[in-house]
């Protein structure tokens, strides 16, 4: 009987003068960053060559849009934990302060090979990190403020968006409204509250650290050890059951076929306590609100 081969990528993990299996840590910040890349990219491609801004008036679908920002952004969380860890826990047979210690090692060695600043965007995207992660935070504060009365989510902005409590809580008096999630494509920004991330640096942010992988890597061959090099662990295959994977696939097509027979819209649901606010400028430049139910 012959044997079927599965080819496996690996990395070796062969340490280095600071840090083990540098190359391995390398390699996932550069996929997390073409990740997000590939999200970014999908956003602005909307806007065509050249770029049509007018697009931005009228979104047939935010939530597509809004998809693709949830993962760039998710994307650049999890690179940002890499270059400059947080909230590190025990692990394996290390204590709290000794992992901290082999992470925080780690984060400043992939800094330093990916020429990451301490005030780049990359490390900053930190700041977005709590309202990415904790919408239930900021939707209980919405909740519990007795004067705001209505709130918008995963909302694109043109040119104006509404001022709001929880980003301008002294501008305003009587009954109140709360921006959970609100995205600015003509000025590049994402905006939680009173927290703004610039997409645009962010972008050229992605692309430079990309850009820095190859001498990376160079340097992590030139200070490791020559030996061994190539040296990998052995794995064994898991193979998974042909009749369970038929059985899963055919209910998941079963379910989705009861659903469009059904005339059923796949992943959407509407809101039925939305109502659209026209928001005009004041000649002063300040903004304010004529609801157009």
């Amino acid at each position: 009987m012959t044997a079927r081969r599965y080819p496996v990528l690996m990395t070796s993990l062969n340490p280095g003068e600071s840090i083990k299996g540098e190359h391995s840590f390398v390699t996932v910040c550069a996929s997390q960053a073409q990740i997000a890349l590939i999200h970014l990219h999908r956003i602005w491609a909307r806007e065509g060559e050249p770029p049509d801004l007018e697009v931005w008036r009228n979104v047939h679908d935010p939530l597509e849009v809004w998809a693709d920002l949830q993962g760039a952004l998710t994307a650049g969380i999890v690179l940002s934990r890499l270059l400059k860890p947080a909230g590190i826990r025990a692990r394996g047979d290390l204590n709290q302060k000794q992992a901290r210690a082999n992470s925080n090692a780690r984060g400043e060695r992939l800094r330093a090979l990916l020429d990451v600043r301490e005030d780049s965007v990359l490390l900053t995207i930190s700041d977005v990190r709590d309202p990415v992660e904790h919408i239930d935070e900021r939707l209980d504060q919405a909740v519990e403020d007795n004067d705001i009365y209505s709130t918008s989510d995963l909302y694109i902005a043109d040119i104006v968006y509404q001022a709001d409590r929880l980003s301008e809580p002294t501008r305003a008096s009587g009954p109140l409204h709360a921006n959970m999630r609100t995205f600015l494509p003509m000025s590049g920004e994402v905006v939680y509250g009173a927290v703004r991330f610039d997409l645009f640096r962010y972008e050229a942010a992605l692309l430079e650290l990309l850009r820095a992988v190859p001498a990376a890597r160079t340097t992590i061959d030139r200070d490791r050890p020559r030996s061994g090099q190539r040296s990998i662990g052995s794995s064994h295959p898991v193979m998974s059951d042909p009749a369970l994977i038929r059985e899963r696939r055919s209910g998941l097509a079963n379910m989705r076929k009861a659903r469009s027979a059904q005339g059923l819209r796949e992943s959407r649901v509407v809101d039925p306590q939305s109502v659209v606010m026209v928001i005009t400028p004041s000649s002063d430049g300040a903004t304010g609100s004529n609801p157009d139910v």
